[in-house]
């Protein structure tokens, strides 16, 4: 799936570009590279930043670095407290994302690390299947957390040990589901809708 790119809204501050989910932008790696960044652009220019870690696929935040890259032709809408109305204006947005090893080169496409973002990428675009694939992603992440970090916290004996292993076992089959049923049906159903 090529993730959606992000969308002008009327919201102040709401970052946009047309290509904002590829890794156009530029390579920060020092501060020499940010310097160059700025000396050619205007001082007034508005700075932004995209929240959202984003990678190839196989990398995780856990195990690889990250960079941070630029793209000086991002826009943004002006909060209109400051120039008196919202206005589409041309920003310097920086973001993150993950790379292999520190010197290498940016990979062609990047997702959102994390699934939620991911899922909310997927469903913007009309991919529902990956999107249900991505909510599969999360509820195996909490239920890894509810089994692991949960009952951390209780002694051995507790009654809840169990209790918690019985919400992360129902967390994973309803990952199950979704990946495994109602995805592909999805993907599916899109499909023949593209040729009625």
């Amino acid at each position: 799936m090529t993730p959606s790119p992000h969308s002008p809204t009327s919201e102040p501050g709401t970052l946009g570009h047309a290509n904002a989910n590829t890794d156009a932008g530029l390579t920060i790696r020092t501060v020499d590279d940010l310097r160059a960044i700025l000396a050619g652009l205007p001082p007034q220019m508005l700075v932004t930043l995209d929240p959202v870690l984003r990678a190839a696929p196989g990398l995780s935040p856990e195990h690889h670095p990250q960079v941070v890259i630029a793209d000086p032709v991002a826009f943004t809408y002006a909060d209109p407290r400051v120039g008196g109305r919202a206005a589409l204006t041309p920003a310097l947005q920086l973001g993150a994302r993950l790379v292999p090893e520190p010197a290498a080169p940016l990979p062609q496409d990047a997702y959102p690390c994390d699934p939620l973002h991911r899922m909310a990428e997927a469903f913007d675009a009309g991919d529902l299947g990956d999107g249900l694939r991505a909510i599969a992603d999360a509820l195996c992440d909490t239920a890894r957390q509810v089994a692991n970090e949960g009952t951390a916290w209780l002694p051995p004996a507790s009654p809840l040990v169990e209790e918690f292993a019985e919400v992360a076992d129902r967390l994973r089959r309803i990952a199950t589901d979704l990946r495994s049923s109602l995805a592909p049906t999805a993907d599916a159903e899109l499909r023949r809708a593209e040729y009625v």
